[in-house]
């Protein structure tokens, strides 16, 4: 079976560019799952020098996430259409982003008018 895969030149190339845009860059919609199944492989190896690779694919990863995670909260608090710009978010992402987006909604309704939205002020 052909499965994709992703290695640590080609995450170190995808962080490197993500550094360099403003907004989330298209990633494969199954890059989060690939990666972490191929950690997990790396993991059961248990050779020294391929625990330094998973160690390290772990660290880009973390780092890309967190990049990424940042552009996510950023395009949250965007008032107005956001499709443009996370058309490039994974699944995952997407859900962050949906969820957040909606907290904050919810947030800001309850700042200007007292209540959350559909609930009563009792509900506290």
């Amino acid at each position: 079976k052909n499965m994709k895969s992703f290695d640590i030149s080609y995450i170190t190339s995808l962080l490197w560019d993500e550094r360099k845009s403003q907004t989330p860059l298209e990633l494969d919609p199954d890059f989060y799952p690939i990666v972490a199944l191929q950690i997990k492989k790396l993991e059961t190896k248990g050779t020294p020098f391929v625990l330094r690779d998973k160690e390290r694919m772990e660290a880009l990863l973390k780092d890309l996430i967190s990049r990424r995670r940042f552009k996510i909260i950023k395009l949250a608090q965007k008032i107005g259409d956001p499709s443009p710009y996370i058309k490039n978010l994974t699944p995952e992402e997407y859900w962050l982003f949906k969820m957040l987006r909606e907290q904050l909604i919810e947030w800001e309704a309850l700042l200007i008018n007292g209540e959350k939205e559909g609930s009563s002020s009792t509900d506290k």
